[in-house]
């Protein structure tokens, strides 16, 4: 389990180990039933009190990521009770409320725009994507992709958005 924790962050200890616990169970690092190591275990891989571990948990318990089975630890819940945030309907929707939340726990732009980088960097590719501007080639790899317009209706594949969100970020520092 890759979780970092950054004791010179003003974020608070536990909210970075809740946030990116919910990030591995969103990125299937960590699947439904899958269980999490004792709070003490964690505690001590992590190098940090057990009431912080405790803490955390139980805010992922209370928003329904994790489940507590009786007799055993603490697992990744099931997705039929994973509930999103009512106001997500769409991923431009989940990438707006994943910035807001990430400002309001004190977050800058810059270290959400490089942790997004470096997770998906360290992720393997589940695809090869080719944009083309070429027409013959576009029809020959079978991607008839057509590059979004400023104010038109056509969209990229969310891959390409989320790199230009990335690149957006940038001068946010």
């Amino acid at each position: 389990m890759d979780i970092r924790i950054d004791n010179s962050s003003e974020v608070p200890i536990r909210h970075q180990l809740a946030e990116q616990i919910v990030f591995l169970i969103a990125t299937d690092r960590l699947a439904a039933g899958d269980a999490l190591p004792s709070v003490r275990e964690m505690a001590r891989r992590l190098r940090i009190h057990h009431n912080t571990v405790s803490d955390a948990y139980q805010d992922l318990v209370r928003r329904n990521w994790l489940a507590r089975r009786r007799g055993s630890r603490l697992v990744v819940a099931p997705r039929e009770t994973l509930r999103p945030p009512e106001d997500v309907h769409s991923l431009d929707d989940l990438i707006n409320a994943t910035i807001r939340m990430a400002h309001s726990l004190g977050y800058s732009l810059q270290s959400l725009r490089e942790r997004v980088r470096e997770r998906l960097l360290a992720a393997p590719p589940d695809h090869i994507l080719v944009v083309e501007q070429d027409a013959g080639l576009r029809e020959t790899c079978g991607k008839n992709f057509v590059p979004p317009r400023h104010g038109g209706s056509q969209r990229a594949p969310a891959t390409i958005w989320l790199q230009i969100v990335i690149s957006q970020l940038e001068p946010w520092r």
